[in-house]
């Protein structure tokens, strides 16, 4: 199974060694917020983390089956939506950052690594295209509130995040937006 390394991705090794230092930091940091705080909460972030860690090893490296990151990616994705689904049902509350981070992560990370196998794929483009941009946007957006602010559509209650929270959001969405627009 050929990750980003093996795609042609771009940007070399020294763009390679970053990418592999800040999935890892992400993941150091997910795991120890989920050891903090709620497992539920950051374990698909964590979970997103090792997997964009894991396509930027060094081809050599990447030994698991398409089947088992699919089944592993589609589990995560169908767990988020059963969170989101339960919380909606117990009180009467959609967690809309929770789905637009989390599940749609996890869901991203699903075709993300097929994309990159299947990539000759008619759909395959556009798909990129349009989840690269969707996470474009979601890095411009925790960038923005790593300054403290929120667009005024979401109001003062937005603000909620440290600083270190934001940043981390902001390289997870950047790091995805990468791999989606640059495979």
């Amino acid at each position: 199974m050929g990750g980003m390394s093996g795609m042609g991705a771009g940007g070399g090794p020294v763009l390679q060694g970053l990418m592999l230092v800040a999935f890892a930091a992400l993941a150091t940091f997910y795991a120890a917020r989920a050891n903090q705080r709620c497992l539920a909460a950051h374990a698909p972030h964590l979970l997103m983390a090792l997997g964009m860690l894991y396509m930027v090893l060094p081809v050599a490296w990447q030994v698991l089956p398409l089947s088992l990151w699919l089944a592993t990616f589609g589990a995560a994705s169908a767990w988020c939506v059963a969170r989101t689904a339960g919380r909606w049902q117990r009180d009467h509350h959609l967690d809309l950052e929770f789905a637009h981070s989390e599940l749609a992560g996890c869901v991203a990370m699903t075709v993300m690594l097929p994309l990159f196998t299947a990539g000759s794929l008619v759909g395959a483009l556009p798909l990129a295209i349009a989840l690269g941009t969707y996470f474009l946007a979601y890095s411009v957006f925790w960038a923005w509130r790593m300054r403290g602010r929120a667009p005024g559509f979401l109001g003062a209650s937005a603000i909620r995040h440290s600083r270190v929270e934001a940043l981390a959001q902001m390289t997870m969405g950047a790091g995805m937006a990468y791999m989606f627009l640059v495979m």
